[in-house]
């Protein structure tokens, strides 16, 4: 697992890659990976997901209503891809219930699938 702490003006990002493994890997464009990234500063956000060297893309955003609660948030999240490093995740399982496959850890939950936005130069 990567972690790096960035500092801005008006805030504080943390943001953390780590390895996640499938029993099926063919709809995957090399290997898949996990990416969270926090930001504490005017909002207390959190986006985790699923990624690849292509095109998926599946995750969640977590907003915390306060600091406390986004750093339990952040700390339930970090422990949870550390045990997703450590296992290995069923491929018809997670498709079957992406939903279900993020935490609940108490606080609004959005969800995001989709394309990642390629820049076009």
């Amino acid at each position: 697992m990567k972690i790096e702490k960035y500092h801005f003006a008006k805030g504080e990002a943390l943001v953390v890659n780590g390895s996640i493994h499938f029993d099926y890997n063919f709809a995957f464009c090399g290997r898949p990976y996990i990416h969270l990234n926090a930001y504490c500063g005017r909002k207390y956000q959190i986006g985790v997901g699923i990624r690849d060297n292509d095109d998926f893309d599946i995750g969640c955003i977590y907003t915390a209503e306060n600091e406390e609660q986004f750093f339990n948030v952040l700390h339930e999240l970090i422990n949870w891809m550390n045990d997703l490093e450590h296992g290995v995740c069923f491929w018809e399982e997670f498709i079957d219930d992406i939903k279900g496959f993020f935490p609940e850890l108490g606080c609004e939950k959005r969800y995001q699938f989709g394309v990642k936005k390629r820049w076009k130069g």
